[in-house]
């Protein structure tokens, strides 16, 4: 299937392949998505990037679209999917018109620094076999802000070390929009699974990882925006989410080697606090669902898995 690229708003050579391509996946973002562009505009770019907005058929008029003048750094492209996509199954759309070396995606909301490709351009040189580089987030929350805090060890990581890290109660990769992905790892190991909707992005993440290495960059470089609406917020998502989220860590604790008995206790432990942590403190009181919000920042399984990136709608 074959989308529309609307020329109108591109500048440059679309043709020409660029170290970097900024991916936005977007489907009615209004405001939100104005504030991610105003973001992008103040990037620096070390190497030749260019911006792709990918429309899923948005029915909000597209405000955004009066920013793009704004954007100077770098050629832009906005191309429209064929027809209206899910929102896992618009990522694996949005990310196969790929033209470039590296790919860098930005969801509705979330921000990057303007050294965000001066750093990640630093780390690619220092270790050209990695596939996969993220840094530390800002997170805003709903009930309070908070910077991630896993500690990544030193040097590339491997499937086995993914495995470990991810089976803690801590923040590790984090969500989609604080990575970049070489072209060739990615097109090794899309598609996103759009049977997991919840755990697309880990997975996808497990998968780079037992490709080639990844590598992380301890300076805060992104801003997540979770006061947004998104996918795993709606109560609604509370059943499917967790029994998904359950099953992931299923997988990988078997790749590790857990005892069955150990490993049912490790998920009991983990998704039942995050289970009451993420929604039964909506309905608590003030002072109790200040103190839930803190267990679930303290000891969530990540953003990772189950973060929810994806467009508005």
């Amino acid at each position: 299937m074959t989308g529309t690229e609307t020329s109108d708003t591109m500048t440059g050579n679309a043709e020409t392949r660029v170290w970097a391509e900024v991916v936005c996946p977007v489907r009615n973002g209004g405001e939100p998505f104005a504030r991610t562009l105003r973001s992008i505009a103040q990037l620096r770019c070390p190497r030749p990037v260019r911006l792709l907005i990918s429309d899923n058929r948005s029915t909000d008029g597209t405000p955004w679209r009066h920013r793009l003048d704004e954007i100077v750094n770098m050629p832009v492209r906005v191309i429209s999917t064929p027809e209206s996509f899910g929102r896992v199954e618009h990522w694996n759309w949005a990310f196969q018109q790929i033209q470039a070396d590296w790919i860098k995606p930005l969801f509705v909301g979330d921000a990057v620094m303007p050294e965000y490709f001066e750093r990640f351009e630093e780390a690619s040189r220092r270790h050209p076999r990695a596939g996969l580089l993220f840094c530390r987030n800002k997170v805003l929350h709903p009930d309070k802000s908070r910077v991630t805090t896993a500690k990544f060890p030193d040097g590339e990581i491997g499937l086995e070390e993914f495995v470990e890290l991810t089976l803690r109660p801590a923040v590790f990769v984090g969500g989609l929009s604080g990575v970049m992905v070489r072209a060739d790892a990615l097109r090794e190991c899309l598609p996103f699974s759009e049977r997991h909707p919840w755990t697309a992005d880990a997975r996808f993440y497990r998968d780079v990882a037992r490709a080639c290495p990844m590598v992380g960059i301890k300076e805060v470089l992104c801003v997540l925006d979770q006061t947004i609406a998104r996918l795993s917020a709606s109560v609604r998502a509370i059943g499917p989410s967790l029994r998904e989220e359950w099953a992931f860590m299923a997988e990988l604790q078997k790749e590790a080697g857990v005892p069955a008995v150990g490993a049912f206790r490790h998920r009991a432990a983990v998704l039942g606090l995050l289970a009451l942590a993420k929604y039964g403190r909506h309905v608590l009181p003030e002072t109790l669902r200040r103190a839930m919000g803190k267990v679930c920042r303290r000891f969530g399984p990540g953003d990772g898995a189950g973060q929810g990136s994806g467009e508005t709608d």
